[in-house]
């Protein structure tokens, strides 16, 4: 599908043969014999705003779902809880659309019901999908007094490889019967990236707390096959080392003081070259390898469905959210 790469650049700009600022972390910079100001920064910043709006104005689009998100930093809390599959206004779409521009987290494709697509790329890039041909786009982008690209677009159109089972009754009753044995560990997902997770620590009577609190498009994966390792936080470094080296992603965590929720980190890398410093507080630290897979017999794991039984966002097995 055929779509358009929109920016401020021009020709020699893009292609890299004249130097340029692109974005807000250039501002006070000097480019080509001039700085860029933070009035200059604004002003083309509104530019891409208001093309957003013209955009959803011309194809009457009220509503927009968040789709891809990746959450690599902790957002602002105007934002409030941003997940995966979640409908915002015209209005909040635009004020996402400028978060985007500014600061490049967190990122996403915002969809309309009617088959429009925008998403910020890398460097203030617009990409743009409008049902239908080309031609209105266009236009709207040469009003904006933005440059356009074509760029072929390709849609993820088949939910082959993407995790189908629901978060239903049965899922949260064999977590449950897990528990009888011990702990469970619970990774709750809700976008990619670090901040678009968060463990918990489930035990009988707290699976119902958790089962509550999840919703449309979240990924659940309760790690029932897998034992989780206790022990002081001065040998846990080495003790990963030694169980499962220094190269294996790992998730490491303190107890909850409250509640099922974790204050943890995530070393995909594995904990090689790590140090104390790194580690969550504690005196006694957990450890569980991190599930780079589901059909390994350790995990469950399932989507939650919205009330008609249909799934908003769609998950590889590799907890990598595909849309």
């Amino acid at each position: 599908m055929d779509g358009l790469l929109i920016s401020r650049y021009a020709d020699k700009e893009r292609s890299g043969a004249l130097n340029t600022w692109t974005g807000y972390e250039d501002i006070g910079h000097v480019f080509c014999g001039k700085t860029l100001t933070a009035d200059e920064y604004y002003r083309v910043e509104d530019r891409y705003v208001d093309f957003g709006r013209d955009l959803f104005s011309r194809f009457e689009v009220e509503k927009l779902q968040v789709r891809a998100l990746t959450i690599g930093e902790p957002l602002p809390s105007w934002l409030g809880f941003l997940r995966a599959g979640v409908v915002l206004s015209r209005e909040t779409s635009l004020l996402l659309v400028r978060q985007m521009l500014r600061y490049g987290n967190p990122s996403c494709s915002l969809v309309s019901p009617e088959g429009l697509s925008l998403s910020v790329a890398t460097d203030m890039y617009l990409s743009v999908e409008v049902p239908g041909e080309l031609s209105v786009l266009e236009e709207l982008v040469d009003r904006s007094a933005l440059r356009r690209d074509i760029e072929t677009i390709e849609l993820p159109d088949s939910a082959d490889g993407t995790i189908d089972n629901r978060a239903d009754s049965s899922f949260w009753e064999s977590v449950r019967s897990a528990t009888l044995k011990g702990e469970v560990a619970v990774l709750v997902c809700w976008g990619n990236g670090r901040w678009g997770q968060q463990w918990h620590l489930v035990g009988d009577g707290t699976v119902e707390c958790l089962a509550d609190v999840i919703s449309p498009g979240m990924a659940v994966v309760a790690m029932v096959g897998a034992r989780i390792e206790w022990c002081p936080r001065a040998t846990i470094i080495d003790r990963i080392s030694e169980q499962i080296g220094d190269e294996a992603s790992v998730v490491v965590f303190n107890r909850p003081v409250v509640g099922t929720e974790l204050s943890f980190e995530l070393f995909l890398g594995g904990i090689v070259l790590q140090d104390m410093e790194s580690l969550p507080s504690g005196g006694e630290l957990g450890w569980i390898e991190y599930p780079a897979g589901t059909e390994d017999g350790r995990a469950l794991c399932v989507v939650q469905a919205d009330s008609s039984g249909d799934l908003v966002c769609r998950w590889d097995s590799d907890l990598n959210l595909v849309w």
